[in-house]
């Protein structure tokens, strides 16, 4: 066998060995995230009270100042916070996602954002009600403060925002004192259950941004939404929520019908 003939048949070896790499990876990529994550396309046992959804995550993240604020991690320490605080008050909370990632799945880059918001919409409607968190921004670095957005036509949704926001204002000024409704967010649009969207503050602005880097703000904001969510629970008929609470001895109303 000549050297020529050697020098190929080691390229061609070593190509395969190439793809037959290539192939595990990909396997492999598929396989954890099948196994770490829940799967969206059977979501029929994963049923929590309250969903979060920290917005944003992997590849995108969202609003941002370099790399050194970043929208994704913002929303995600909040929502693990909100989650510890909701847990320890006896509610059964889920997440979008616990990680740096986002929810698309595998696939191409082509079409990643239209199936990570088509994944979170369908965890979100597991939930009794659900809250997606985010960080705002806009050109005008004089808009500040907070914003909470729902479903136009759903009613129990404005109630659950109503109650959020009226825990926020205690630790956030208000971008507008009232819930806003919305018709062309696609989560607000196709969750018939009561969903919200929370802007905690602008990253263009710098008292927000400011507010945003600050540890002690962003427990002050984790815990009045959680007490905004549980408030909301407690008065629309949780009989989960109230069997908790009045096992504990804390306040919580009239027995739920």
């Amino acid at each position: 066998m000549t050297y020529r003939r050697v020098m190929v048949l080691s390229r061609w070896k070593a190509l395969g060995m190439l793809g037959l790499l290539v192939c595990i990876l990909w396997l492999g990529t598929v396989f954890l995230w099948h196994v770490l994550v829940p799967v969206t396309s059977d979501l029929s046992n994963w049923h929590p009270t309250v969903v979060l959804d920290p917005g944003h995550g992997g590849v995108d993240g969202g609003a941002n100042i370099g790399e050194e604020l970043m929208e994704k991690n913002i929303t995600l320490t909040l929502a693990l916070t909100v989650r510890d605080l909701l847990v320890a008050k006896g509610v059964e909370v889920g997440l979008t996602r616990e990680g740096d990632r986002d929810v698309a799945g595998p696939g191409p880059a082509k079409g990643r954002h239209r199936r990570d918001l088509l994944a979170r919409l369908q965890m979100v409607r597991q939930g009794k009600v659900a809250v997606s968190i985010h960080v705002n921004s806009v050109q005008d670095p004089q808009q500040q403060g907070a914003l909470i957005f729902y479903g136009k036509d759903n009613e129990q949704g404005r109630m659950l925002a109503a109650s959020i926001l009226e825990e926020v204002q205690k630790v956030q000024q208000l971008n507008h004192p009232a819930p806003v409704p919305r018709t062309n967010l696609l989560i607000l649009r196709e969750a018939d259950n009561p969903v919200v969207i929370l802007e905690i503050g602008f990253i263009s602005n710098p008292i927000d941004r400011a507010k945003l880097q600050d540890p002690a703000f962003l427990q002050q904001m984790a815990a009045s939404i959680a007490t905004g969510i549980v408030n909301y629970l407690l008065t629309n008929g949780d009989k989960n929520m109230w069997g908790y609470w009045q096992g504990k001895g804390l306040p919580c109303g009239k027995e739920p019908v």
